[in-house]
């Protein structure tokens, strides 16, 4: 993830959402490649899960003949941990905790940056309730009848990108935010670092956003992640990023027009619109022929 990153100028969100939403042609790029890292991790968590199977048949086999010469089995059922936090209260309590403590301190110190601390805690609640995650999404968008959950996140996207692209649009065209504001660097290294970073976050089980989540959930999986891609990145992003750094930004609206440039963000959310009614009722029909 922390590599995919280095190389796309930023995650599902700086290299993908809000890169299409500031009208920076690189968001583009890490959209094509998240499309095949999506796919690519769709065939690779269905070949894991076919071994998977076979070696549980294979265990099952081999246990029951085991039971059969032994005449009886240990009865014994082992658990696996998945969750740092039992308890029920503990995550909320360490999270009002936290918060109390970063509100307080940034009260000391007179900073304005108490107001985004609450902006972040309301998103992420609502990414909280909404279980909503980029590697669910680019996962199971071709994964025939179980793409629904995937289907929708991807038309809270469209809509995303039309809401956000027309704010954006309004404020960089009346000069009040700078037009290369989100804008950076676009080349082929993009389209990898898209396909790296979905792949990855399929392997980690949640993207950026949905292994935050997660990780106040207490995950122990998206802990492991989470510390992993931070400790990674600063080395990946000095190692790779003077490589990649001297490509142009391309900001549409000034490179296009900006007419053609809003006219093509239309034309994008309606293609994107129009895959996914596709996708929706190629597998739906399929789905009912089959019951």
């Amino acid at each position: 993830m922390a590599l995919g990153v280095a190389l796309a100028f930023g995650c599902n969100w700086g290299g993908f959402l809000s890169a299409i939403t500031s009208w920076s042609l690189h968001g583009f790029a890490f959209f094509a490649g998240a499309l095949a890292g999506g796919y690519l991790g769709l065939r690779y968590v269905a070949w894991r899960a076919e071994r998977v199977a076979s070696r549980l048949a294979l265990t099952i086999q081999q246990v029951e003949a085991l039971a059969r010469t032994s005449g009886s089995g240990s009865g014994r059922e082992h658990g696996c941990c998945t969750l740092l936090f039992n308890s029920r209260l503990t995550p909320p309590v360490l999270a009002a905790a936290a918060l109390a403590l970063l509100l307080a301190h940034y009260a000391a110190l007179g900073s304005s940056m108490a107001g985004g601390l609450l902006v972040g805690v309301m998103v992420g609640v609502i990414l909280q309730r909404a279980r909503f995650c980029f590697a669910t999404a680019f996962r199971d968008l071709f994964n025939g009848p179980e793409n629904a959950r995937a289907i929708n996140i991807h038309k809270g996207i469209v809509v995303a990108v039309l809401s956000g692209s027309i704010g954006v649009f309004a404020l960089k065209f009346t000069g009040v935010v700078k037009e290369g504001a989100g804008v950076a660097p676009v080349y082929v290294t993009n389209v990898l670092g898209g396909l790296i970073f979905t792949f990855g976050s399929i392997l980690a089980g949640g993207c950026a956003s949905g292994l935050l989540w997660r990780t106040g959930e207490g995950h122990v999986k998206a802990w492991i992640a989470m510390l992993t891609t931070v400790l990674a990145y600063p080395l990946l992003y000095n190692a790779l990023r003077p490589l990649v750094a001297g490509y142009p930004a391309i900001f549409l609206p000034r490179s296009i027009g900006w007419v053609p440039a809003f006219a093509a963000m239309v034309a994008f959310a309606a293609l994107y619109a129009a895959l996914l009614y596709y996708l929706e009722f190629r597998y739906g029909a399929r789905g009912r022929m089959q019951q």
